[in-house]
């Protein structure tokens, strides 16, 4: 494997996607409600199943585990994720996560701790990153920044949410010009107990917006789920699929598309207790 390749591919990369800490992740699979999400990891802040169930649930605890074992067919550029949340009390639930991308010349760590607060009807949350880019023989750089993030349910089946990322504008050096910033919008409606369709828009700081919409189907009591998930610029797609054989544990892979990177898979295990 040439990796004087993989690394000018990947700092590439990284300029193209300047303040993105952990590069190759695309925002585009966030849904701010949390309603069309099938496993904790894809959504950990706002996971309908483990938060809006706080006042019902046996669990206090929701972790889960994933791994991206490759990207263009290059396992050097493997990702891994993981991530806990514990239901401290009906109001409050702290989340950590923690994500890596890269290989010895060059990686990326992404560390998160949110605070998710619940009242009445709405989520609110806000979220600590800590992100620290590495290239080896060459330079280390660390920032931080704060996320803020909501979800709102007007009826039974209606919830809008949103998620603005990197409040105090957090930027590695040299990148003033181009700071990363998301404001994220969508709406989520639950047209039957086997269908959650969730629109929605993502407003980028000097870079092109775009719309999505992501879908949720119940396909075996609650034991099968799928979802899908289609984002306009650039384009993005994704099909996940979900198995829970037990109360306990599920499992998730998804199949990922977008026009940079092609066609990549991810694995999630996620237990409860």
């Amino acid at each position: 494997m040439n990796k004087r390749f993989i690394l000018t591919f990947v700092i590439f990369i990284s300029t193209c996607n300047a303040q993105t800490p952990y590069s190759l992740n695309s925002f585009g699979s966030f849904s701010p409600t949390g309603n069309s999400a099938i496993s904790f990891l894809e959504n950990p802040f706002f996971n309908k199943d483990f938060t809006y169930n706080l006042y019902d649930s046996n669990s206090t605890w929701s972790a889960g585990i994933s791994l991206k074992p490759s990207i263009l067919g290059f396992d050097e550029l493997n990702s891994v994720s993981c991530g806990i949340a514990n239901k401290v009390s009906q109001i409050y639930t702290p989340v950590l996560n923690f994500n890596y991308f890269g290989f010895e010349l060059y990686n990326e760590i992404n560390i998160s701790l949110a605070n998710i607060f619940a009242l009445d009807n709405l989520l609110l949350g806000i979220k600590l990153n800590y992100n620290r880019a590495f290239i080896k023989n060459y330079t280390s750089e660390n920032i931080v920044n704060f996320d803020l993030l909501s979800s709102l349910k007007i009826t039974r089946d209606l919830f809008v949410g949103f998620y603005l990322s990197n409040i105090n504008r957090s930027y590695y050096s040299n990148y003033s010009r181009t700071v990363y910033q998301n404001a994220i919008f969508s709406l989520s409606y639950d047209f039957s107990n086997s269908l959650t369709l969730e629109p929605g828009i993502a407003l980028i700081l000097n870079q092109k917006s775009c719309l999505f919409l992501n879908t949720k189907m119940r396909l075996y009591q609650d034991l099968l789920f799928v979802n899908f998930k289609l984002n306009t610029t650039p384009f993005y797609s994704s099909i996940g699929v979900s198995l829970s054989p037990y109360d306990w544990y599920k499992f998730a892979t998804y199949l990922n598309y977008t026009d940079n990177f092609g066609f990549d898979q991810a694995f999630i295990s996620e237990f409860k207790w």
